[in-house]
Order: C-alpha cells, then structure tokens, then sequence
C-alpha cells in the first residue's frame, strides 16, 4: 500500500529528506499553518500574515512572520491564491493553468488483481505522445484503493453500485494522461479561496478519447474479461461468459464507437489530474509572466515562487524532477544574491 503512505518511510519522501536537511541546519516549522497574505511596503516584501490553531486548545491564533524574502510555494493552486490574496495584478497570475487531464478505463480479470497492493505504476507507454506535433496522451498503470475505485464508479442506482464494487478487487486502472494544449485558471471566491476553472479544449477531448479507446483495445487483449470507461451511464464492454476472448472484433468496434459517440462532458466521464502547472509561470517579461527565469516577482522586491506554478506550459512528463531543478534555480539565484 505504498501508494496511500509508507509507514516505514521507504519512500524518502520530502518529510525524511528536505524537510530533515533543512531541521538539522536550523530551520523552523510551523505547521497547519494557514498563510492568508504577503505583506509588502515600497516594493518590496516586509514578510507573511495568517493564523494556525493552537496546539493545546486548538484556538485560532494570528501569525505574523516579518522576512526580507519570501518564497511562495503552494503549488499551481495555492500560490496563484496567495499572490492574489496579497494585492498583486500581474494579470498572468492565475492563468495558464495546465493539469495534464486524465480518463481511466477499468480492466476486470478472472483472476483477482488488488490494485492496491505490490508495486506503483510499473508499466508505461509513449506510443500517442505525438498525435498532435508533441502533444498527444501516454498510459500509465496506476494503483487504486477501494475508496478511489468508488468515488470514480458511474452512479447507475444503489444496486448496480453494489454489484459494481464487488468486482474491485479484479480490477486494474488504467489511465491516459494528456500533454494538454488548452488551459484553465485559478480565482478566488468571496472567502479568498481558490477556485478553478478548466476543462479539456477539443484537441484535448480528442485525445482522450483515443486514449480511452486505445487501453480498452489493450486490456481485451491482455486477457482481460471486461473493460469500463467512468462514463456516465456505464460504458461497459464484456466478453461473452466472462471469458478471455470472447468477443468479436465488430462487437469490441461498435463500443470504441460509443465510447467516441458519448465524448467528454463534465464528470461524465469522470477526469482526473495528474499534475497542476503553471498559474505563476516564469518568463522574461511581466506582460506574459507572474516571475523572471529566476523565479523573483515581477515588480517585487523579495518575492520569489519555487513550485510547478513556474512552469510555462504543460511538459508532457511527470514534471516532478522539472520542478525540482526550477526550486532549485531559484534557490541559488537567492543565494547568489547574498
């Protein structure tokens, strides 16, 4: 069950790490803290404001930090909320927004499958990656808990819901990720929360829909007895008797039609997203980016972002390690700095 948190820490995850280093070397923490704004005066950062509940009686208490730098990094949601919170126009802040939208297509094998056990995500494909220039879809395996698999399965009535989950522990997910071409965007509501606004363009809709037809293709020939999209109603393609096999190519060929006939539409099916990305990107002008290619606001003097909301676009991979070396540019520019 790595996947849904390692109780060993085998995962050298950023807590036994990052978080570790930084400790040792004298760093402070304060956690379940709920940063509301940055404060600045004459250009530049004069530090944070917002609160965090008392450990002991759980009160809401006032925080201030007053710094000569700061570094927002909250992610492609949370830092565009901050920056907005805080008063500042750039009006790239909270655009741009890239998610690498996902469908998922479920295999049902004979044999029990337990996603959510062994190891994460062992099988890959780039074979789409380019249907459109360099944006196209990849398949990634994925591990899925019982919890997951129900938030995602079609609602068709308390019954079929039922008969729906007992086939979980048979189920694979199967998943097509989108290097997508659109984008969407971060705001905030009346209580300075964010709030986002995004769905597939039509290339990306296109995409996707190949790629949902491509894994049922894949898991009927891998054996598997059945496939579903979270298309709602259920789009659901079975072999006869459950069996390996035992379909016929213009039957598996009448359901990719349907499966192109019922498009994309809001939760039906149900999407997911693999990566946020790209609502404070860097660039080399503020007329079309909330940093320069060093992570520093622009027209602010202290204020830096350090997080995937930097990336300029969606890069089509897990941009994990991307985000890492944009984190780290910054932090030596910082240093550089003196």
């Amino acid at each position: 069950a790595c996947g849904y948190g390692c109780p060993f820490g085998r995962k050298q995850s950023t807590m036994i790490t990052y978080l570790q280093d930084a400790s040792e070397k004298g760093a402070r923490m304060l956690v379940g803290c709920d940063v509301r704004r940055v404060t600045m005066a004459n250009g530049a950062v004069t530090g944070i404001e917002g609160w965090a509940a008392d450990s002991e009686t759980g009160e809401r208490r006032s925080v201030t930090v007053r710094a000569p730098r700061v570094i927002v990094a909250g992610g492609a949601v949370e830092s565009p909320a901050l920056l907005l919170r805080s008063g500042l126009r750039n009006p790239n802040i909270g655009q741009h927004l890239r998610l690498h939208p996902v469908a998922v297509v479920a295999g049902q094998y004979a044999e029990p499958i337990h996603a959510w056990e062994g190891s994460l995500q062992t099988v890959y494909s780039r074979q789409f990656a380019n249907l459109t220039g360099n944006y196209g879809i990849w398949f990634e395996v994925a591990p899925a808990h019982p919890g997951l698999l129900s938030l995602a399965t079609p609602w068709d009535g308390g019954q079929a819901f039922k008969t729906e989950m007992l086939r979980a522990p048979h189920l694979a997910a199967m998943i097509v990720l989108a290097r997508d071409t659109g984008e969407g965007s971060v705001t905030l509501d009346r209580y300075g929360d964010p709030v986002l606004d995004y769905f597939p363009n039509t290339t990306d809709q296109r995409h996707l829909i190949r790629g949902m037809r491509e894994l049922v293709k894949v898991a009927m020939a891998g054996g598997a007895v059945g496939a579903t999209t979270l298309h709602s109603p259920t789009l659901r393609f079975e072999a006869d008797n459950l069996k390996p096999g035992g379909y016929t190519e213009k039957r598996l060929s009448a359901h990719l039609d349907e499966i192109t006939a019922r498009g994309l539409r809001p939760n039906a099916p149900m999407l997911f997203s693999a990566h946020q990305m790209g609502t404070a990107r860097m660039g080399g002008s503020a007329k079309t980016a909330v940093t320069d290619p060093y992570g520093k606001v622009w027209g602010v003097r202290g204020l830096y972002v350090g997080d995937g909301s930097l990336l300029p676009t969606a890069p089509g991979v897990n941009p994990m390690l991307s985000i890492y070396g944009a984190a780290y540019r910054v932090g030596q520019a910082i240093l550089a700095e003196g």
